[in-house]
Order: structure tokens, then C-alpha cells, then sequence
């Protein structure tokens, strides 16, 4: 019998599969794939509320789709988008990314 997958290892997933690359910690990502969604939106609720209640309303696959699709708007728009790239944990360049003006 399989187990269902969680929340945050299906985000994770798919982001990786968007982004075609993980330039996050591996610690961090572990992390994240065990979270459930409520644990998720909490983790992300005092640096960014927007997207804590994104992730509380949408499903892991949508989350990841705004997450990359965020971070391909602000590549386009600004020169700053490779400091954000560099973040090594993936919820500090998720916050970075919806805190950030485009």
C-alpha cells in the first residue's frame, strides 16, 4: 500500500520540475517535503502572509506554479534576480520572492 505524498514533497517536486534545477540546501528540502499544507502556510506566516494563505488555498502543484512563475517575472524585471537565485534555503527565496516589488 502506498502511502499518499505530502504536501510539501509534491511542491517540492514540481518546482524542481518547473525550475529544471534545486539550488536550495538538501536539508531545507528534506524539511519541506514533510511538511503537511497547514504546517507549510504556518512556516511561511510571519515572513509573508500572502503566500501563506496561497498555500492554505491552493493545492502544492498551483503553489509551485506561482513560486516559479514569480520567480520568472522577477528575472525578466530585474537585475536583483540573481541575489534572490542564491538563496540557499527554499522558503527564504520563497518569502524573498513575494516580498520583493516587480
Amino acid at each position: 500500500m502506498q502511502l499518499p505524498i505530502a504536501y510539501g514533497e509534491e511542491f517540492v517536486r514540481h518546482l524542481t520540475a518547473l525550475s529544471r534545477q534545486t539550488p536550495f540546501n538538501y536539508k531545507d528540502l528534506q524539511q519541506i517535503k514533510a511538511m503537511n499544507r497547514e504546517d507549510l502556510a504556518e512556516r511561511l506566516k510571519s515572513e509573508c502572509p500572502q503566500i501563506s494563505d496561497f498555500v492554505l488555498l491552493n493545492s502544492a502543484r498551483e503553489v509551485a506554479e506561482r513560486v516559479h512563475q514569480k520567480r520568472m517575472e522577477l528575472a525578466v524585471a530585474s537585475a536583483r534576480s540573481s541575489s534572490v537565485q542564491g538563496a540557499a534555503s527554499l522558503l527564504e527565496f520563497v518569502v524573498q520572492l513575494f516580498s520583493a516589488t516587480v
